[in-house]
C-alpha cells in the first residue's frame, strides 16, 4: 500500500472559510482508511459531509473535503482563508485551493467522481429514504449519520421509529458506476435465501441505492464453530443458487466462468492498471507463469462442478451473526463462478483469524456439503486447485475495481494487483 497522511479541511462555504487549529494546520488522522465517523470528529461537526474526492499527493499528503453544516467545531480551532493555512505540501495547498473554488462556483467537475461528492447529494439521500420510511408506516427519530464515502461507495445509517414507539436503525448503501447492480443482486440473493443476506427494505436500480435492515457488525474473534456453520450455509446456498444461473445473470450477475477468468487474467499480464509500476522481472515473471496459472484454473474447471452464485469477496469481514446464524453481506463484486473460489477466499481469512485450524474448519465443513450433493466428484482435489483459482480470481476483481474508478482515485488501492502476481509466481512449484 502507499503511504498516506490524511489532513481533514472543513469548508464553510459561504464564509470562504476553511477550520485550522491554532498553528494553522489542519488536522491529521493516522488511520490508513478513516471512516466519515473519524473525519468529522476530526473536526468537531457531526453533520459535516465529504464533498469531494480525496486525492493523494506524490508527497502521501490527502486532503479530505468536508463542508461545514453550519453547528459546532472542535475546541481550538478558528476560522482561516484557504491561502492562509498551513498544509506543509504545495501540491496539497494547490488541490485545497482547488476545492474551495470548486465549492463557491457550485460547479461539480465532469471527472469521474461520483454522485456523492457533491453538495445537496445528501439531501436527495434524505428524501428518499423520508419517502420509503413514511411508506412503511415508520418516521426518522434521528440524524443521518454517514458512516463511509469512498471512490466505490457510501454508507449511511438511519435511525427510524415505528407507530407504536419502537426503534431501529437501517443501512443506505449507494454503488458506484462499476458496481450498479449489486442492490439487485443483494435483493436477488435475500430472495433466495432470506436468513442469510440483510433485508431489504427499499430499492432504487437505476440510482444503485438501497436501504437494509441493520445488521450486527462482525465478529473480530469468531469461533471455529461460526466459521464452520458459515461455510456450511454458503455450500447450501450455491447448491440452491444452481438452477437460477439464468436468473441470475438477468439480475445483473456478470459472468466469471472459465472463459472470462482466462481473458481477464491475459488482460492483466498484457495490460493491467498496475503494469507501469512493475519492474522488469515482475513483468517478466508474470508472463512467464501466466500458462500454469491458466493450465490450473482450467483443470479446476474441468472437475464438473457446476458454476453458481458466488459471493466474491467472501472475507470475515463481510460475515456476521443474527439470531446465531451466519448473514453475509456487501454483494459488490457478487458473479456467476466456480463456487469454491468462495469458499478458500473465507479459508484465508480464517486463517488469519484462527491459524491453520480456522481454514481446515471451512474445508471440512464446505466439502462435506458438496460431497454429499456431489459424491462421484474430486471435491478433495477441487480445493487443492482452488488456491490458485481464488487468487486469479482477486486478481482479476481488482482490475475491474481499477477500470471502475477514475485514474485519481485508483491511489485508494494501489500496489495490491502486483501483491497478487508476486503470490501467484510463488505459488508455482520449482
Amino acid at each position: 500500500m502507499l503511504s498516506r497522511r490524511h489532513l481533514v479541511a472543513l469548508v464553510d462555504v459561504a464564509g470562504e472559510r476553511v477550520l485550522a487549529g491554532a498553528d494553522g494546520r489542519l488536522p491529521e488522522l493516522e488511520e490508513r482508511w478513516p471512516s466519515h465517523r473519524d473525519l468529522v470528529a476530526a473536526v468537531g461537526d457531526p453533520g459535516a459531509v465529504l464533498v469531494a474526492p480525496p486525492v493523494r499527493e506524490d508527497d502521501g499528503t490527502v486532503v479530505d473535503v468536508l463542508a461545514w453544516s453550519g453547528g459546532a467545531t472542535a475546541v481550538g480551532m478558528s476560522w482561516r482563508g484557504a491561502d492562509e493555512v498551513d498544509l506543509a505540501s504545495g501540491a496539497a495547498a494547490t488541490t485545497l485551493r482547488a476545492r474551495v473554488g470548486e465549492l463557491l462556483s457550485g460547479l461539480v467537475p465532469d471527472d469521474g467522481r461520483e454522485p456523492w461528492f457533491a453538495l445537496g447529494w445528501v439531501d436527495e439521500v434524505d428524501a428518499w429514504v423520508d419517502g420509503v420510511v413514511g411508506g412503511l408506516g415508520l418516521e426518522r427519530s434521528g440524524p443521518r449519520e454517514l458512516v463511509k464515502v469512498w471512490s466505490l461507495s457510501a454508507v449511511a445509517r438511519f435511525a427510524v421509529r415505528a407507530p407504536d414507539g419502537v426503534e431501529r436503525d437501517l443501512w443506505f448503501k449507494a454503488t458506484c458506476a462499476g458496481f450498479r447492480a449489486e442492490p439487485v443482486l443483494t435483493a436477488w440473493v435475500a430472495a433466495l435465501d432470506p436468513a442469510i443476506a440483510p433485508g431489504m427494505v427499499g430499492l432504487d436500480p437505476e440510482r444503485a441505492w438501497m436501504l437494509l435492515e441493520a445488521f450486527p457488525e462482525s465478529e473480530d474473534d469468531p469461533t471455529l464453530d461460526q466459521v464452520a456453520d458459515v461455510a456450511a450455509a454458503l455450500a447450501r446456498l450455491q447448491l440452491a443458487s444452481r438452477d437460477q444461473v439464468a436468473s441470475l445473470r438477468a439480475a445483473g450477475a456478470p459472468d466469471r466462468g472459465l472463459a472470462a477468468t482466462v481473458a481477464g487474467l491475459r488482460r492483466v499480464v498484457e495490460r493491467g492498471v498496475e503494469g507501469p509500476t512493475m519492474t522488469d522481472e515482475q513483468r517478466a515473471a508474470a508472463v512467464d507463469v501466466e500458462p500454469w496459472l491458466v493450465e490450473q484454473v482450467t483443470t479446476l474447471h474441468g472437475l464438473g462442478l457446476p458454476l453458481t452464485l458466488v459471493h466474491g469477496d467472501l472475507h470475515l469481514g463481510n460475515v456476521t451473526w443474527s439470531g446465531g446464524a451466519p448473514l453475509l453481506f456487501d454483494w459488490t463484486d457478487a458473479c456467476v463462478a466456480h463456487p469454491f473460489l468462495d469458499a478458500r477466499h473465507l479459508g484465508f481469512s480464517a486463517a488469519h483469524h484462527l491459524g491453520p485450524v480456522g481454514e481446515e474448519a471451512v474445508r471440512g465443513a464446505y466439502l462435506d456439503v458438496w460431497r454429499s450433493a456431489y459424491p462421484g466428484l474430486d471435491v478433495d482435489r477441487a480445493w487443492e486447485l482452488s488456491e490458485v483459482g481464488d487468487r486469479v480470481f482477486t486478481l482479476v476483481s481488482y482490475e475491474g475495481i481499477y477500470l471502475a474508478q477514475p485514474a485519481w482515485g485508483r491511489w485508494e488501492l494501489a500496489t495490491i494487483s502486483v501483491e497478487l502476481i508476486d503470490r501467484l509466481v510463488a505459488l508455482r512449484p520449482r
